[in-house]
């Protein structure tokens, strides 16, 4: 049988299925319930998938590069080992956690729940993940570089080594992640959240973090230098030994923050909280810290007495 040319739309499963073995390449295949369907290591390039339900069906090994799945159902489906670069799902919803080996490259997916999949053996590079779930992947040294991340959530996400160089992650969610050693330097993240997320020996240098939270952080000896931190949140962060050189930290919050030993050479924190931060052996040469508000005392006499502290 010759393969499957451009241009043939399949609308009936029984058709579909005769032609199964030649390829699908460049079809449209329109309708059909393919439901838990066996798909694996077929040859999808170019096809597009039109309102057809593809729960659960396995599609491992296949070549979807350049496919397109519009108004489709693709809850479950497996898509371990298959070439999905240039994929798009249009008004289409991928929930899967089968991506083992995949190459997801120059792909792009919105809304999809990709949550505790494993992209530790995954290519990404250059994917769009907009408004997608990300929680509790496994990425450690990932290469995310190019990537679009724009509102996704990536809490609790182990990203331990990953590369985020010059990745758009505008308002996404990296609480509780484990950032150790990640590197994103020049990522542009403005107002995103990093509640609770490890960032020990990062690297950010150069990076858009404006309006972030970093609220209680671990990120010992991370690098921050010339990055922008206009209104970014550190209250309670431990930020010891972290290099903040030349950044902007313009009204930023460090109350309660743990900041022993680290650097703000010719940082501007013009208008910064420093109420009851610890900044023993800091450095501040250079700083710019007109309007710094330094501890209120009758603001640590509340907390005192909330806490029970004498």
């Amino acid at each position: 049988m010759q393969p499957c040319e451009s241009g043939v739309e399949y609308a009936e499963i029984d058709t579909f299925f005769g032609q199964r073995g030649a390829g699908y390449a460049g079809a449209t295949i329109r309708g059909i319930d393919l439901c838990r369907s066996d798909l694996s290591g077929l040859d999808f390039g170019g096809a597009k998938f039109v309102g057809v339900d593809l729960t659960d069906a396995n599609l491992s090994r296949c070549n979807l590069r350049g496919a397109i799945f519009s108004n489709s159902e693709c809850g479950g489906i497996d898509v371990s080992g298959a070439n999905l670069q240039g994929v798009r799902f249009e008004e289409s919803r991928l929930s899967t956690r089968k991506i083992g080996g995949a190459d997801l490259q120059g792909a792009a997916f919105v809304q999809a729940d990709l949550t505790e999949a494993d992209f530790r053996q995954v290519k990404v590079v250059g994917a769009r993940f907009e408004r997608c779930l990300l929680t509790r992947i496994q990425a450690e040294g990932v290469d995310f570089r190019g990537c679009i991340l724009n509102d996704s959530t990536l809490s609790k996400a182990r990203l331990k080594g990953a590369r985020f160089d010059g990745v758009c992650a505008s308002q996404a969610c990296f609480e509780n992640a484990d950032l150790t050693k990640a590197v994103l330097i020049r990522v542009s993240a403005p107002f995103a959240r990093f509640a609770g997320a490890l960032l020990e020996e990062a690297n950010a240098d150069d990076a858009d973090l404006t309006h972030a939270s970093f609220l209680r952080v671990k990120a010992q000896r991370a690098l921050f230098r010339r990055a922008k931190l206009t209104r970014t949140t550190w209250q309670a962060a431990d930020v010891r030994g972290v290099r903040f050189d030349m950044s902007e930290l313009n009204y930023a919050d460090f109350s309660h923050a743990l900041a022993d030993l680290a650097s703000f050479q010719k940082a501007v924190l013009d208008h910064a909280n420093l109420h009851r931060t610890s900044l023993a052996s800091s450095i501040l040469s250079g700083a710019s810290m007109n309007g710094v508000r330094k501890t209120d005392p009758d603001r640590a006499r509340a907390e005192d007495f909330t806490t029970g502290r004498r």
